[in-house]
Formats: structure tokens, sequence, C-alpha cells
């Protein structure tokens, strides 16, 4: 059997094929190749077993597998589209003094990555979704096509057997047969359509990240609350919101629409929390402020829900429960949010973070720590000077740029630094050990000996003759 060769396929190039039909032209291509090389086999009229459906299927996994690997090599890691850590300070009120240390907002990236994030705008995204999407779709039609192919051929085979086997024979035998045909269909395509729909989710996620975090970081990240609350309210930048959301609607196939809105949202409830906890000098809430900002997360749900033609209620409010318990631990007493870093704290150092694994949680020493530092609170800034020798915010330069020459604290020289009984030699070490524990992961291959075990396995990027 000949094996369609792909090598026309440049997904390099995300354009829609046309206005109704969102998807990369590549794909189509593809699924032309492959069905008729589905129709030539079957149209040979030559006596077929399970050997060559095999060989079919095998053809057909390698295409597809290739080419959807090539759409997630293509793709980076959100992580990369996130500002850089700022520094902990303390609550000063203005002052002016001689040398201000300026900020380091910007993560520098390589040449490299930053040409990937060229490619990976937000319409090429979109299409990249619509075009997974497609395949999700259109496997099932091949498959379906396959299927009663391979049925429209058994008759002549199983007359064939019937002339040579016993009943009892053939009727075990057409089982065991029936039942390995539907277990290569299944393995082969259900793999296809799990890693079709799992890039999918990745690029959806990094659409909603690259928005808010890269495509509006200047315009909403990193002006959001700076320097003030009431100057700077979340309503001045839901235009540009609106901006985005009508460019992606244009240009994303309807079937996909919500989970990109979606995305959009978390990502935007995502960027109000990073200002809230780490927005540096240039922020700090006071409880007139609280209320204000509680007002703008309202504000932010009720543009998503958009009277109802925009995202279900339900979930709008479901996704915004973290971001209003983050506002709400800036209502709390001070005195309330020390003891409960300094209770946070000695969990640190029983190896019992609930923050090892690198996402902020309520009530997790960070994620406190952060509140304290942004609350325009003389109490708290007292603690914190005394327990954790913060600078003040005032001696941070709080105009955006993209470079810095002063060590910045990070979270993890500071928590080191306390002066607290609770905080001794011995429980540093062990929050150092318990954080070493924590690093890396390991992959396992598994050598397997069915074909079956095997196709799952298989990882081809030369089938599609992809550059």
């Amino acid at each position: 059997m000949v094996k369609p060769h792909l090598t026309f396929c440049n997904v390099q190039d995300w354009e829609p094929l046309s206005f109704h039909q969102r998807q990369a032209a590549s794909i189509v291509e593809v699924f032309r190749i492959l069905e008729e090389t589905v129709d030539q086999l079957f149209g040979m009229n030559l006596p077929l077993d399970i050997t060559h459906l095999q060989a079919l299927l095998s053809i057909v996994f390698h295409s597809l597998d290739a080419y959807l690997q090539r759409v997630l090599n293509q793709l980076v890691e959100k992580n990369h589209l996130y500002p850089s850590a700022p520094p902990l300070t303390r609550y000063t009120e203005t002052a002016i003094p001689l040398i201000k240390k300026r900020l380091n907002e910007y993560k520098v990236l390589d040449d490299i990555m930053l040409d990937r994030l060229n490619e990976l705008t937000i319409p090429k995204l979109c299409i990249r979704l619509n075009t997974l999407q497609y395949i999700q779709k259109q496997v099932g039609v091949l498959e379906d096509d396959i299927r009663n192919s391979w049925a429209a051929v058994r008759p002549s085979l199983n007359q064939t057997q019937a002339e040579e086997e016993p009943v009892e024979i053939l009727e075990s035998d057409s089982l065991t047969h029936n039942e390995t045909v539907d277990e290569l269909f299944g393995t082969t395509f259900n793999i296809i359509r799990d890693t079709a729909k799992d890039i999918g989710q990745k690029t959806c996620d990094l659409i909603g990240t690259r928005v808010v975090f890269w495509d509006l970081r200047d315009a909403f990240l990193f002006h959001l609350y700076r320097g003030n609350v009431e100057s700077t309210r979340l309503e001045n930048f839901l235009p540009d919101f609106d901006t985005v959301l009508d460019n992606v609607c244009g240009v994303i196939d309807d079937a996909v629409r919500d989970v990109v809105v979606i995305s959009i949202y978390k990502a935007s409830l995502e960027g109000f929390v990073w200002v809230l906890l780490d927005g540096g000098p240039c922020r700090a809430f006071s409880d007139s402020d609280i209320i204000l900002m509680e007002e703008d997360l309202l504000t932010l749900k009720e543009f998503f829900i958009a009277d109802g033609e925009g995202l279900p209620e339900s979930l709008v409010e479901q996704e915004a429960k973290f971001a209003e318990r983050i506002l709400h631990m800036f209502s709390l007493q001070t005195e309330t949010v020390i003891q409960m870093l300094m209770t946070a704290s000695e969990l640190i150092s029983m190896g019992l973070d609930s923050n090892k694994q690198g996402h902020t949680n309520l009530g997790d020493a960070h994620t406190l720590m952060r509140v304290l530092c942004h609350k325009k609170d003389r109490e708290a800034s007292k603690f914190l000077k005394v327990q954790y020798q913060l600078p003040m915010s005032s001696d941070y330069d709080d105009t955006p740029l993209g470079d810095s020459t002063s060590r910045l604290p990070r979270m993890s020289d500071v928590l080191k630094r306390s002066t607290s009984i609770r905080w001794n030699k011995k429980r540093q070490s062990s929050f150092k050990s318990m954080k070493k524990k924590i690093q890396g992961a390991t992959n396992e291959i598994r050598n397997v000996g069915s074909w079956l075990q095997l196709l799952k396995g298989m990882r081809d990027p030369n089938i599609l003759g992809l550059k």
C-alpha cells in the first residue's frame, strides 16, 4: 500500500480556508488524501484481511498524529508570557529618596521565543483551534467511512471461510475478529481525538493568557490601580477587552467560541488577582479602595455576562470566587492576616506548604505575605519591616521600565529573613529540603509487544514531510 505523501502541507501558514470554513487549508487536504487512500484500497476488489486494515489505520494514525505534533511543537508554554516577579516591599507614605530603584516588570525572552510568539498571534491561534476542532469532527467521518468499507468486504471473506471451516470455529473466530477490529478502530481514532482535544485546550489557554498578559499587559495589567485605585478603575480598560472579543468572535468557529471567551475571562480574573498580589510597590490598597475594587470585579463579571448574551451567569460567578476571596482577605484586620501568616509559616517549616505546586492558594504564606505588602496600613508595614526587613515601597520608581540593575527581594529570600522565633534555622533548612523534593518530573516509556500497544506510542513527524 502506498502511503500518502503530504509534503505540500505547510502548517505555518495559519489562514482560514474561507469565510465560512475557518480551519486551515492544509488539514482539509490531509483528510482529502486520506479519504482517497481509503477509496483506492477498497476499490481495488482485492482480497483483504486484518493485516491490510492494520496497515491502513497505521497510515491514518501516523498522518494525523504527525500533523498534531507539529501544531503542538509550534506552541509556547504560557508561563513565558507572565511578567517578572515584582519586589516585595512594605507600604510607606510618599518619600523622595535621592536614588530610586527601578522595577523589572518585563521578562527578557530570547529571539527564538519572540519569533515564535510573533507567529502565535490571536487570529492565528484561533485558526489553529478551529483546525483542531475540525480534526475532532472529521476523524469520526473518516472512521465511519473505513468501518463501512471494511464491513462491505467482510461477506466475501466470511463466505470463503465458510467453505473451509466448521460452523463452531467460524462463530468463535468471528467474535474474536470483531473484537480485534473494534479495538483497532478504538485505539487509532480515540488517541487522535484525545490528542486533538488536549492540544486544543492548551491552545485555548494560551489565547486567554496572551490576551491579558501579553497583548494587553501595557494597556491593562501595568496600569490597573497603579498609583491609586480611584483614577484607574477597571471600567476604563473594558473597551480594550471589547475590541479583543470582537476580533476573536470574527475569526473563531462557533463551536469553540464560548471556550475561548471563557479562557479570556479566566485570564482577566488571573490578571486582576495578579494586580492585587503581584502589582509591585506602586500598588497599595486601603479599606475604601477594597470597596471600589469589589465594584470593579462586579463590573467585570457583568461585562462577560453581557445581559444574558455572553457567558452563563453561574459559570461567571463560579470562576470569580477566588478573586472575591482574595479581595475579602484585604478587608480583614491586619492583626488577623499577620496571625494567619505566622500559622502558614509554621506549616512551611513542617513541609506542608500548600503553595508547593506553584499555584496561588488562599491562606498560604506566599499569598498572605503579598496581602500585607499591598495593604495601605502602618501596622502591616511595621510588621514586615521588623519580621522580614522589607524595603519601603517608596524606594522604587513606579514608572514601568524593561530592565533593572538592582537586586529585588523575592519570596524565597524574604521568608528566610523572619526574626520570629517560629522561623529558626532548623525550620529554614526544612523549607529548603522540601522545595528540592518537588522539583522535576519523569516520564516513563514502556516497551510493549503487541501491535495495538505499539500503535499508542507511535510518533513519526516525517510521515507528513513537514519542515
